[in-house]
């Protein structure tokens, strides 16, 4: 991953036996949910390898077709699984998305990088932005975005820019996750360890924690930054459902993991929170734990980031790597548990693209809810759904920039998940958590959408 450091790079800077290990089978197509809206070859795997490859060969220059064609893959790697070849189309996508943002608009550019900067890795403006987005879910800032509209249309001024503005504002509130009823400023309530002290008490719907005498294990939480404060819940669950089982966690220093930066083409942000990331956490002995999947993907994957080079962080980022465990990873220490349902539920399971295709984890959640109806077989059922691990189209912040097809990927998850029947789809990322409540709204599915520990977490004694 040498090749990706320069960002200075008009061409992607990549190793051509990666390039060169595509045959261009097509076996790919399939898997690629962004071909399968559109059956657009420059929108397949295979299609966007060709056109990389000539890019970083300098046979093509840069254009608005080859940046739509790199911005419209979700690197959701379904394509990576299903190649036969064993393609690093990770390598690829990322090394063109490195180089891709020197084109970007100099505006969006500046506002992403100051987003990915300062505010991600920020709880304290996160907090706040939490209240912001609360109250104009309070005052129904939908309906206003809407009557704008409207007047504007009666001007006909629907081919305006500023009409065009508040559309896409408009757009963008589909995506906007239903806050829980908790306080922000005060979420310093992780705490399983063997303790007497009562645990604080978040909200009147969530369980609290019940520590356990003894720990058989105790892990570092790494919570990070979007899921801490727009999803703490979630992150309160994963914590009562290890205390139950035995199981603690213990909190320390961290910041945001740097996915979104290096997603979209800001690797020296990236760099940076993660060689802070491996700082605060490197030096813990217990190993790290992590809610959501597209954080735990991103920091295993720090070890990319650097090279011998780089000197003694490339071998601590080796190690760190190393270290990192995906709660979903968890399940399988779960025996026997017993349900507290008085009616049979039938749930189903999404995998999230960072735990599927980027962690190579696909049997590990399937067997444990398997396992878990075997043990419950009057309360539980699980149902397979059909396409259970292609991309539901959150992808970070793919659904805010590329919202029309994000919205065309997600139809097709929900009819899906509809076709089962299910009670409650279940998942491990918060951008799935999103898209897939926003999936249930929009195309009227009357499904439950948890984390897999927010669920156990309400049925577990």
């Amino acid at each position: 991953m040498a090749d990706l450091i320069n960002t200075s790079e008009l061409y992607p800077k990549i190793d051509p036996e990666i390039l060169d290990s595509c045959i261009h089978c097509g076996l790919c197509l399939p898997a690629c949910p962004t071909y399968l809206t559109d059956y657009n070859e420059n929108h397949s795997p295979r299609g966007r390898i060709h056109l990389i490859k000539a890019w970083s060969q300098k046979r093509i220059e840069y254009s608005d077709s080859l940046s739509q064609s790199i911005n419209t893959c979700l690197m959701c790697l379904g394509c990576q699984t299903a190649c036969p070849s064993g393609v690093n189309y990770e390598a690829i996508i990322e090394s063109a998305k490195v180089s891709l943002i020197n084109y970007q608009n100099p505006f969006l550019r500046k506002l992403t990088g100051f987003v990915f900067k300062y505010i991600l890795p920020n709880y304290l403006v996160l907090k706040f932005s939490y209240y912001l987005l609360k109250l104009w879910q309070f005052i129904n800032g939908k309906k206003i975005f809407d009557l704008i509209l409207y007047f504007l249309g009666k001007f006909k001024l629907e081919n305006s820019k500023f009409y065009g503005f508040f559309n896409k504002l408009n757009e963008l509130q589909l995506f906007l996750p239903d806050l829980s009823n908790y306080e922000p400023f005060n979420l310093e309530i992780h705490d399983c360890n063997p303790c007497t002290k009562p645990s604080a008490k978040m909200s009147d719907n969530v369980l609290i924690c019940s520590r356990p005498q003894k720990l058989d294990k105790q892990y570092v939480f790494f919570t990070g930054c979007v899921m801490e404060v727009f999803y703490h819940n979630v992150n309160q669950s994963v914590v009562n459902v290890l205390a139950k089982n035995n199981i603690g966690v213990a909190n320390n220093k961290q910041t945001c993991c740097g996915a979104l930066a290096l997603h979209n083409g800001q690797i020296d942000i990236a760099r940076k929170l993660a060689a802070k990331n491996i700082a605060y956490l490197g030096s813990n002995p217990l190993g790290v734990i992590v809610t959501g999947s597209g954080c735990t993907a991103m920091l295993k994957h720090y070890e990319n980031l650097f090279t011998p080079d780089d000197g003694e962080i490339y071998s601590k980022a080796r190690a760190f790597s190393r270290n990192i465990q995906d709660s979903a990873q968890v399940l399988a220490k779960f025996d026997n548990l017993k349900l507290n349902l008085t009616n049979k539920i039938r749930v189903g399971y999404h995998a999230a693209c960072h735990l599927a295709h980027a962690q190579n984890i696909h049997d590990e959640p399937v067997e444990f809810f398997k396992k878990l109806e075997n043990n419950n077989k009057a309360y539980l059922q699980f149902i397979p759904i059909e396409e259970a691990e292609y991309c539901c189209g959150s992808a970070g912040i793919y659904n805010l920039m590329n919202t029309q097809t994000s919205l065309l990927v997600l139809e097709r998850k929900m009819k899906f998940i509809k076709e089962a029947g299910l009670n409650y789809i279940v998942t491990s990322n918060p951008g799935c958590l999103l898209q897939l409540q926003t999936g249930c709204e929009l195309f009227k599915v009357d499904v439950k959408v948890m984390h897999i520990y927010e669920l156990l977490d309400t049925l577990i004694n």
